[in-house]
């Protein structure tokens, strides 16, 4: 966004927000302007605890 000078100010509260939660804000633009922001997360799987488990 910074390579575009897209301006994340208005979104800086969401995206610190959503960071805060685990999450990652991925800003959308267009033409140079930010035009939506989605969020990236992951999702805990019932064989996550055996497999962190097994590589300890």
């Amino acid at each position: 966004m910074q390579d575009n000078a897209v301006d994340l100010q208005l979104a800086q509260p969401d995206i610190e927000r959503l960071s805060r939660q685990g999450a990652t804000p991925a800003p959308l633009a267009q033409e140079g302007e930010l035009v939506g922001l989605i969020t990236l997360r992951d999702q805990r799987r019932p064989e996550s605890k055996a497999a962190l488990a097994w590589l300890r």
